[in-house]
């Protein structure tokens, strides 16, 4: 095993803990008696951490959309892995104005490519991550609004950043190692 998976849908793998340190057969993910969830390699070596050790993590779930969280006593969220960086979303799981999509450098290496997607002030944008970063997807989504009135993040429904009428089955949007983003959808 080259990582550790966390959820795969539609035959693609799209959560990965620590995608940029390989880990080997019998690694493990814990959460740790301080409240840490944590990647383990086989040899203990700890390669990933959320960094929560000490913040009352009571307990963890991963929910069917496939969003790992750590929750306190109270079950509120202390820790969530849709808040983290990746190269996909699922239906209905937002892409925030801090966060962004990344490439993975291909199909068989799951570490970060050189393709990033954000939302800047409400256009879609498209980067490749060279020296200075350069642009080759711009998107206006929302051209002729106001600056009050235009969303700081985008949410993924029906296929796509917009509303197409697209099978309300399980979807996948993700950047793919070439740049492109692409959605998969199964065939129930």
């Amino acid at each position: 095993m080259e990582y550790v998976r966390h959820v795969s849908m539609l035959g693609r793998l799209f959560r990965l803990y620590g995608k940029n340190n390989p880990v080997k057969a019998n690694a493990t993910l814990n959460v740790t008696r301080d409240g840490d969830l944590i990647l383990a390699d086989a040899d203990g070596r700890i390669v990933w951490s959320t960094s929560t050790g000490g913040k009352s993590v009571a307990g963890s779930n991963l929910t069917g959309m496939g969003n790992r969280l750590l929750f306190d006593s109270k079950s509120r969220s202390v820790w969530q892995s849709f808040d983290h960086e990746t190269d996909s979303l699922v239906l209905g799981q937002k892409l925030h104005s801090s966060q962004r999509l990344s490439s993975r450098i291909s199909d068989s290496n799951s570490s970060q490519g050189i393709y990033s997607l954000a939302v800047e002030n409400g256009t879609l944008v498209s980067y490749n991550e060279c020296s200075p970063p350069q642009v080759y997807f711009y998107s206006d989504m929302y051209e002729g609004l106001s600056a009050a009135t235009i969303p700081l993040d985008v949410k993924f429904e029906n296929g796509s950043f917009d509303n197409y009428a697209l099978s309300p089955a399980a979807q996948v949007m993700k950047l793919e190692s070439d740049g492109h983003l692409r959605v998969y959808a199964s065939s129930n």
